[in-house]
């Protein structure tokens, strides 16, 4: 159930980093547009990206704490930062 959980919190940390460039009108698209329709290989580079991090995180076995919680967060929006910079 955990692992669950921590893959809904990165992607809140994928989609706070659309937000931030949405708000800073960096980006005109729409969430979806962003992600499935202008930046598919950005998007899949991400995923793979994220999905690594997260096993590697989680083979540790780690408590969902708060602590935990934004460490993921933060790996989600680090990532869609580093690599869907346009």
């Amino acid at each position: 159930m955990n692992i669950l959980f921590f893959m809904l919190i990165g992607t809140f940390g994928l989609i706070a980093h659309w937000c931030k460039r949405w708000l800073r009108e960096q980006t005109t698209a729409s969430l979806l547009d962003y992600y499935l329709k202008y930046n598919r290989r950005a998007t899949a580079a991400t995923a793979i990206t994220f999905s690594g991090a997260l096993f590697g995180f989680l083979s540790s076995s780690p408590e969902l704490t708060p602590v935990t919680a934004y460490a993921v967060f933060l790996t989600g929006y680090g990532i869609d930062s580093a690599i869907n910079a346009e």
